[in-house]
């Protein structure tokens, strides 16, 4: 039902109040005049909200970007202000003369639309220009936002899952001994891409053979994070540490830190050079009348020195089937990129229990006692607390394997263990009362979803 702001009587002050639009207004001591006040400002107009900007109505958007990137400089980390800048530098070369009190929803639509991008791309270039027009208007430049009602396309979820022939294939074509190591590293450990970009010296342990990054420089800011290293990470970051003792380890040819749109455009280039082999291999061809129709989109002139020359009809057909192939052979390869070549064999291997354990009879009374003896004891190959561990510290497994043993020793009846990627599953001692919402799961031949081979039945 629809909710009516009504008079109230706050006995602390002994006054009258009404809240209206999130202001609490005072009405005064007696309740007559209170009421009356009341009714006198119900039925006033409200005021039309703003919608223009006063202050800055001429003022144009690339100016407010360049203040919001300032700002951002100033209070953000480097990896933030990069990922605004390309997106807003991108915006501001299409509409460098658009004024705030011009600027619509519709200009950074066909903004989005004419990059051919994807949809979490879409998304995030339309977050940046909204964020800085947010923060603007929060700190007074301008009165009104005018895309704060845009929506925003929803983000792809990350399915691409990299084999060990496509990673194979790639390691082939890649030509940058720094990008391969980059690369190599990524996959070995497992990390996140963000990880391995911003690794340096001072945060490799080469004597437990792992990266350290401090609370303070870890992604949530509140535990370090640890990411244990193969022997050929190991040795890739040692080699690494001599050449590179401060910065970044991972460096370009240039000697400069790779940068997110370095990447892309190195993962680019090696997607078109796979798809050009398969296309080649598969004896496709570019039709004539789809190169004629792209070349007459193409400009006629191109840069030659510090002057303009115009291109022949020879050269803009040579230039289209180029670019042509290249989208095709960029279709035709997998989807490479840092977050795909995380390996999921250690993470796997690590999440798989395996089958059930049959302790000797007499360690059953110490296995009930102790977790952490079962754990070692029964999973060794699955613990992942030492550091010959691939990922992390194996949360998810050992909250599986304790699952096993609470319910197992008869320490709680069921228990549900929740996860961020994974469906809740159900362990239970058979005939166990459990909740309604679970009643139907049929408990004596109920099986965890990473225990293919193993059923309570207690």
């Amino acid at each position: 039902m629809p909710h009516y702001p009504k008079p109230f009587f706050r006995k602390s002050r002994q006054l009258w109040y009404v809240q209206l639009d999130g202001r609490q207004i005072n009405l005064g001591p007696d309740r007559d005049a209170a009421f009356a006040q009341y009714r006198d400002l119900m039925a006033a107009p409200k005021p039309a909200p703003a919608t223009a900007i006063t202050a800055s109505a001429g003022q144009p958007v690339v100016i407010l970007c360049d203040k919001f990137m300032d700002w951002v400089e100033r209070h953000r980390s480097a990896g933030t202000y990069q990922w605004y800048w390309w997106r807003l530098q991108s915006f501001a070369r299409r509409y460098p003369d658009l004024t705030v009190d011009e600027l619509k929803p519709f200009h950074v639509q066909e903004w989005v639309d004419a990059q051919a991008i994807a949809p979490t791309t879409q998304r995030n270039c339309i977050r940046a220009v909204k964020r800085s027009l947010k923060w603007a208007q929060r700190q007074g430049y301008i009165e009104a936002n005018p895309l704060s009602e845009m929506e925003a396309p929803s983000p792809e979820r990350r399915e691409v899952l990299i084999t060990d022939e496509q990673y194979a294939q790639l390691l082939n074509a890649i030509r940058d001994p720094g990008f391969y190591d980059l690369v190599v590293t990524t996959w070995e450990t497992g990390c996140r891409p963000q990880e391995s970009l911003r690794v340096e010296a001072r945060h490799v342990d080469v004597k437990n053979q792992r990266w350290v990054f401090p609370k303070s420089e870890s992604k949530t800011q509140q535990l370090s994070r640890v990411v244990y290293l193969t022997d050929e990470a190991l040795a890739i970051s040692r080699r690494l540490m001599v050449t590179n003792p401060t910065g970044p380890l991972f460096r370009n040819s240039r000697g400069e830190a790779w940068t997110n749109y370095a990447i892309q455009c190195a993962f680019r280039r090696i997607r078109a050079r796979i798809g050009k082999v398969i296309i080649k291999q598969e004896g496709g061809q570019i039709p004539d009348q789809q190169i004629t129709t792209f070349a007459s989109s193409l400009k006629r002139q191109r840069r030659s020195g510090n002057r303009m020359v115009d291109t022949t009809d020879r050269e803009l057909r040579i230039e289209a089937k180029r670019k042509l192939m290249e989208r095709q052979a960029i279709q035709r390869s997998p989807r490479y990129s840092l977050a795909s070549e995380r390996s999921r064999r250690m993470h796997e291997a690590l999440a798989e229990i395996g089958p059930a354990p049959k302790p000797d009879a007499k360690l059953v009374r110490r296995y009930r006692r102790n977790l952490w003896l079962f754990l070692t004891e029964c999973f060794p190959q699955t613990l992942g607390l030492s550091p010959l561990s691939h990922r992390g510290f194996a949360k998810s497994t050992i909250a599986e394997c304790a699952s096993i043993w609470a319910v197992g020793f008869g320490h709680r009846r069921f228990f549900v263990p929740l996860a961020a990627t994974r469906r809740p599953f159900f362990v239970a001692q058979a005939g166990s009362q459990l909740p309604n919402a679970v009643a139907g799961a049929g408990f004596k031949t109920l099986r965890i979803p990473c225990l293919q081979r193993f059923t309570f039945n207690m």
